[in-house]
């Protein structure tokens, strides 16, 4: 999970430009949402074994989170507050974290239930 929060963080516009690492706005905000499914899956299928380890779920959640933000400029600095080429999150994205914190929240019944092998 650790390495989730560490591909959110650096899909955020702000570390773009600071790594070494050379994508652009349009690949990170496909990797955002690769990533939601990502640990989308891990949630539905993996929920019991994830029972006590609530600090790497939020590293993973707040690592989501913070690329939705948009930066704005200063008022002092005069300059436009967002572009869509530096800034690529949209609503779907928003959406795409909007189901994980439901699936943490309210998740589905099958995920909660244990998998048994006897079918009676």
């Amino acid at each position: 999970m650790t390495l989730i929060a560490t591909s959110a963080s650096r899909s955020s516009p702000a570390s773009a430009s600071a790594s070494a690492n050379h994508t652009t706005p349009k690949q990170r905000a496909l990797q955002y949402l690769a990533l939601c499914r990502v640990f989308s899956t891990i949630l539905a299928f993996h929920r019991k074994r994830l029972g006590g380890r609530n600090h790497l779920i939020l590293l993973v959640l707040q690592s989501l989170l913070h690329p939705l933000f948009i930066p704005f400029a200063s008022p002092k600095s005069g300059s436009s507050a967002r572009s869509d080429e530096d800034h690529p999150f949209t609503a779907v994205h928003a959406a795409a974290y909007s189901r994980l914190l439901s699936q943490l929240v309210d998740p589905a019944l099958a995920s909660l239930q244990p998998h048994s092998s006897n079918h009676r």
